[in-house]
């Protein structure tokens, strides 16, 4: 073998080891992405349980008010 293939195999192994350096990154970044959207994701899950245990609250106290607001309001007394 002469020097000249040597290097370029020098390079080649460079090159490789270069991409597959970006490549773990981005593996990493996507990772860490997956984990960030399934706890976001799970979050969302219990706050949508919670917005409907208030909704069911909001549903009771809107209808106490449409009956107050049927049986008429007593008047004020003028003073």
């Amino acid at each position: 073998m002469t020097w000249e293939i040597i290097s370029g195999f020098a390079v080649l192994l460079g090159a490789v080891v270069s991409i597959m350096n970006i490549v773990v990154k981005v593996n990493r970044s996507l990772i860490s992405l997956e984990e960030t959207v399934r706890r976001l994701t799970d979050y969302i899950e219990k706050q949508d349980e919670r917005n409907g245990h208030f909704y069911s609250k909001l549903n009771i106290l809107d209808k106490r008010v449409t009956l107050l607001e049927e049986r008429g309001a007593p008047r004020e007394v003028k003073r």
